[in-house]
């Protein structure tokens, strides 16, 4: 029978509490290094978008190597801290230097500069979140219990975002500050990770099966295919919204950085509250139909987005609390769905390659925001984006997304894993 012991509190808060750092990075990674290396830097739109698409493809590379250490990772010394826990922790260090020298750009820094630090950040934050996702997965083999840490992490990393946009709102100039803070709660959350014990028996169970038959059994596996393209389509949907947030703001609202900051607080804010509410849904309904409703729900509100002008701040505070709730299925419901997929995997090679599965599914979030980056600011310079010719705003902060939304909701109906299915999975894993 599968494991179906309640996780203790202690154990998802010390899993959990590294993603309050991971989330605070990665937030103004989106929203406030472009648009800070574009305007204080002096870097062109089209320039700062190519940088950090190039950066973003550079790092895609990196999360098949991760996960295939991060399952293959074996010894004495290893087994006794932990494979996953050993790769979160050797992030620390280069997650903090890589923070610190990105968000204080010294005297001439160039290109390059952003390149180098943007890469090694998301070499760090790859280094850490994939074992870190992978390990929630680990934690329980329980249908419904499993959800748990993947709504602690993306809980907690909420509260980091929320910080940030603290940030935002309280002081014009963020950047030092904000670097200085990140570091020290990198380094509480992270010797809090310390002390939670990893589960043993995932180590005896390692992937020893050749490349070329992984990637075989990934081909069969539909349902995985299914989810994360259904994935790819929705993350990058609310990447551009996120990138463009400001310049929507400031063009459409005519408000100050301040204000917008406020409205992305009320927005994270909104998304934190709602995690529960879905962990409620997720638990009594199938995930498959309770995200889908969720992308559903986000690409109504957006509808409203075309029809906003300077005059409509109230309008706009609703929309952004209403797409905020939808937030927090996205960022909880697909990861636990995720971990069912790989039960599947289980059965077909009798190991444990989660790390392999989070590796691409961490593929795809990347490419979804680079997807957005690369190709967002490029197309407005295309289109002559001015205060003045302002509708390729509406269309890639709000039309591009709905289209996206509904593409994954389509993928998603040919999604068949449910409950009893993935219980009957779990048998088999048993029996193994």
């Amino acid at each position: 029978m599968a494991n179906k012991t309640k996780l203790k509190r202690s154990q998802l808060l010390f899993y959990a509490l590294p993603a309050v750092s991971l989330a605070m990075v990665l937030l103004p990674m989106q929203v406030l290094i472009p648009k800070y290396y574009a305007q204080e830097i002096g870097l062109s739109m089209t320039l700062v978008g190519a940088v950090l698409l190039s950066a973003r493809i550079l790092d895609v590379f990196t999360d098949p190597i991760i996960g295939y250490l991060s399952d293959h990772a074996r010894g004495s010394f290893i087994n006794k801290i932990g494979r996953r826990k050993l790769f979160v922790l050797l992030a620390f260090p280069i997650f903090i230097i890589s923070t610190y020298f990105l968000f204080n750009p010294s005297d001439g820094a160039d290109w390059l500069y952003l390149l180098l630090w943007s890469s090694l950040a998301y070499l760090s934050w790859t280094m850490a979140i994939l074992p870190l996702e992978t390990l929630g997965a680990e934690m329980s083999d329980d249908y419904l219990e499993r959800n748990r840490p993947s709504h602690w992490r993306e809980g907690l990393g909420l509260i980091g975002t929320i910080v940030v946009l603290l940030f935002i709102a309280l002081n014009p100039q963020p950047m030092t500050s904000l670097s200085y803070a990140i570091i020290a709660i990198a380094t509480v959350g992270f010797g809090a990770f310390l002390l939670l014990k990893e589960n043993k028996k995932t180590v005896k169970k390692t992937s020893k099966i050749s490349l070329k038959k992984s990637f075989k059994v990934l081909n069969k596996n539909k349902n995985f295919k299914i989810l994360i393209a259904s994935f790819l389509f929705n993350t990058t949907a609310n990447s551009l919204p996120a990138l463009l947030f400001f310049n929507f703001t400031e063009t459409i609202l005519n408000i100050d950085q301040n204000q917008s900051g406020e409205l992305l607080f009320l927005y994270f804010l909104s998304a934190l509250f709602a995690v529960p509410i879905w962990l409620w849904l997720s638990n009594r309904f199938d995930k498959k139909h309770v995200w889908s409703s969720s992308m559903i729900w986000a690409a109504l509100i957006f509808c409203l987005v075309p029809f906003i002008g300077s005059d409509d701040y109230l309008i706009f505070l609703g929309v952004c609390l209403l797409t905020g709730v939808s937030l927090g299925a996205d960022l909880a419901i697909p990861a636990s769905m995720q971990a069912d997929v790989i039960d599947y995997d289980r059965v077909e090679t009798g190991k444990q390659r989660a790390g392999l599965y989070f590796a691409l599914w961490s593929m795809c979030h990347k490419l979804s925001i680079g997807i957005a980056v690369g190709l967002a600011y490029p197309l407005l310079d295309f289109f002559n984006f001015s205060d003045q010719n302002n509708w390729p705003i509406y269309v890639f902060y709000a039309g591009v997304p709905i289209a996206l939304k509904m593409i994954s909701i389509l993928i998603m109906q040919f999604y068949d894993l449910n409950k009893e299915r993935v219980e009957k999975l779990q048998k088999e894993i048993q029996s193994l």
